[in-house]
């Protein structure tokens, strides 16, 4: 949900459920894609170095041959 240096990021690695899946697939997500949108910088208290921001995919369109290792 909150993601370190995602203002920086192109590309994003990514955990999901494909359809009923029991199980997560991993993906490589790049944010040319579309689809994606970042939240506001997190105002922490403290680790102020570190950018964090939140990140939302929706209809984000990901090719099958970024699906890393196999589904599930």
């Amino acid at each position: 949900m909150w993601i370190t240096n995602a203002g920086f990021a192109d590309i994003f690695i990514v955990f999901a459920r494909i359809g009923d899946d029991k199980n997560i697939s991993c993906f490589i997500v790049e944010k040319t894609f579309g689809g994606i949108t970042l939240g506001e910088e997190e105002n922490k208290l403290g680790i102020r170095s570190s950018s964090t921001r939140m990140v939302y995919l929706e209809d984000c369109k990901v090719p099958a041959e970024n699906l890393l290792g196999g589904r599930n």
